[in-house]
């Protein structure tokens, strides 16, 4: 399934299973694979917190201290997590989950203390998400066209839908959201840049027969995701806020549900310049775009 912005969450389940199907291969013990779980678990979070925490009292000593200035604050960001990838990987831990670790570490450590820091680290993750999906396009998905058969086309497409869909709809239950609004996180859900990186991890750290098959679906599933999640994206939001600004008051009820909080967030439904709402707790409006909306609307 794809990760999504739960990476870090997703990761050690990954290799936890990864561990557990190459212990069932070599006949390897119980204590064998928890010991391979701690080394890449446990390791990488006890690093990851221990860089995101004392990374993050860093930046702000020195920021009130005025050692660092506003561009630098936001390079120690993302130094921090590459230093936290460099000191797992040599121990024995999973570089991704450090770095991830210590990116909602330095999150908590500085929340409210230091001005948004992390321009720069999104800028550039952009950036690199966009150069994996042109190597995607040119490394890894030729190989994967010539393996490609029948059954791997049904799998990738019961990915996109059925075995997408149905742990989506199972774990919002009791969440009150509508049908709707399930089906479009459920559908609009995977990205595919996971993916990417976790058959890597595969093709490198594992000696499991079938690898050649299990990376030939993940770049299928991926291709068609590319396609389809992206022919249907501007149709499908659409849909959305026509079916979200048709129907207010359950919006309003969903929202009340996520997010516990009084303050006002604008959320735009539309096409930018075509209407603006605003929806809180105890109920929602809607307003007319200003000049000032309008010209950054346009911008």
């Amino acid at each position: 399934m794809e990760s999504g912005l739960n990476d870090g969450i997703v990761l050690p389940i990954v290799l936890v299973f990864l561990g557990a199907a190459e212990e069932s291969f070599a006949d390897g013990s119980i204590g064998s694979l928890l010991s391979f779980i701690g080394k890449e678990v446990v390791i990488a979070a006890v690093v990851g917190f221990a860089v995101g925490w004392l990374g993050g009292r860093v930046l702000l000593l020195s920021h009130r201290q005025g050692w660092i200035s506003p561009l630098w604050l936001q390079i120690g960001a993302l130094s921090l997590a590459a230093a936290a990838y460099g000191l797992a990987v040599p121990l024995g831990g999973s570089g991704f989950i450090a770095a991830w670790v210590t990116g909602l570490v330095l999150g908590n450590t500085t929340r409210g203390k230091l001005e948004d820091f992390t321009g720069f680290a999104e800028t550039l993750g952009s950036a690199l998400t966009m150069t994996s999906f042109l190597l995607f396009g040119a490394v890894l998905l030729r190989p994967a066209i010539d393996n490609i058969t029948w059954t791997i086309v049904l799998y990738s497409l019961l990915s996109l839908t059925l075995i997408r869909i149905l742990p989506v709809g199972i774990s919002l239950v009791g969440s009150r959201l509508s049908r709707q609004s399930i089906f479009f996180l459920g559908w609009f859900g995977p990205r595919g840049l996971a993916t990417i990186i976790l058959a890597g991890i595969i093709i490198e750290e594992s000696t499991l027969p079938g690898t050649e098959l299990i990376v030939t679906v993940a770049m299928t599933t991926v291709a068609f995701s590319v396609y389809l999640h992206g022919m249907t994206a501007w149709y499908g939001s659409e849909s959305y806020a026509d079916w979200t600004e048709a129907n207010e008051s359950q919006a309003v009820s969903e929202s009340e549900d996520v997010r516990e909080s009084d303050v006002k967030v604008p959320v735009r439904f539309r096409t930018p310049g075509l209407r603006t709402h605003e929806t809180s707790q105890s109920g929602s409006a809607s307003q007319r775009p200003t000049e000032e909306d309008s010209e950054v609307d346009r911008e």
